[in-house]
């Protein structure tokens, strides 16, 4: 065999020899990889189900006095507790459980340590409290501040030393985006002030200044017809299209503000407007009552039946609403 085919000879096996070392080299930085993070990898949330968890408390640090509490009430609807029982929108409540449910991250420390530099000790991060309707905490939560990433948060379970970074911004959904901001709970209300379908109503009685007026929904020829009470003419006859508008303003109206319900400053013991809505069952009739008004805010205090929320609403809505006879019939 002549010194060329020998020299190319051992440069292919040098290649295969070398090739083999690379895979083999690969393989062992990819179990490695994999076992790195089976170790690493922690869940914090495990098997948390929505349906168990019927309070949400949220404090900064050690300031318990400032607390962010939902829960559910009787008919199993979120309200803000500590805020006058007024409802939350449902949707951040949904979007704040589903970040939460089954959270889970890699390890970046188990020390207590080093809580400081992640800023994570319990007089400094962000506790979130889930608990069921026994009282029973099902997970205590500490979110820190500090984030590498803007959609990335360091989070630990209460009397744990472990660390654990999570692909989730956690405190953006409590619009909490540096350590001194506010916990307010004015970004999750739900100030929508009625949820009723419309079409249900069959019965209106408006009090304008005592003076009364009924509308009652009845049925001719398979068609609705309303009435108007006292009818003050044979040829009178109600406008549907006024009275639908009518509903819907009732329907759509906000608030501006939650008010303290215990207080009787609102002016409601005679009133300058009451709506009462009244369904065919007729058993818990949704009612409106306007009371005093500010005239440096342009709103009315407006209580709402049977929960009994008191609101600032603003002027505009209300005059919507605050309608005489007139405006529901018909021109002649």
């Amino acid at each position: 065999m002549g010194f060329k085919k020998l020299l190319i000879l051992v440069v292919v096996v040098l290649v295969l020899f070398t090739l083999a070392f690379i895979k083999r080299s690969i393989q062992k930085i990819e179990v490695a990889k994999q076992e790195k993070g089976l170790i690493n990898e922690f869940e914090l949330t495990k098997d948390l189900a929505d349906s168990f968890i019927s309070k949400i408390v949220v404090y900064k640090g050690d300031d318990l006095n400032n607390k962010l509490v939902l829960s559910k009430n009787v008919e199993g609807i979120w309200v803000i507790e500590n805020k006058f029982g007024v409802k939350v929108q449902k949707s951040m409540v949904d979007e704040l459980l589903k970040e939460l449910k089954n959270l889970k991250g890699e390890i970046r420390a188990e020390s207590k340590d080093v809580f400081s530099d992640f800023q994570i000790e319990d007089a400094k991060a962000v506790h979130i409290v889930l608990e069921s309707d026994a009282g029973k905490t099902l997970s205590h939560l500490l979110v820190s501040f500090l984030k590498p990433e803007w959609n990335n948060s360091f989070v630990r379970i209460y009397d744990s030393a472990k660390i654990v970074l999570v692909d989730k911004n956690i405190l953006s959904f409590l619009n909490l985006y540096d350590k001194d901001a506010k916990l307010d709970s004015a970004s999750l209300m739900d100030l929508k002030m009625f949820d009723f379908d419309t079409k249900q109503v069959v019965k209106i009685e408006l009090n304008i200044n005592k003076v009364s007026v009924v509308l009652k929904k009845g049925e001719s020829e398979n068609k609705a017809i309303w009435s108007i009470e006292p009818a003050q003419a044979k040829n009178e006859e109600v406008d549907s299209a006024m009275l639908d508008e009518f509903l819907q303003n009732i329907s759509n109206m906000y608030a501006k503000e939650v008010c303290d319900p215990g207080l009787t400053i609102y002016g409601f013991e005679q009133p300058l407007l009451q709506i009462i809505l009244e369904d065919a069952q007729g058993e818990k009739p949704v009612q409106l009552a306007v009371g005093s008004y500010i005239d440096s805010e342009k709103v009315y205090y407006v209580k709402v039946s049977p929960s009994n929320p008191v609101f600032k609403v603003p002027e505009v809505n209300i005059q919507k609403v605050k309608r005489d006879r007139g405006y529901f019939l018909k021109a002649k």
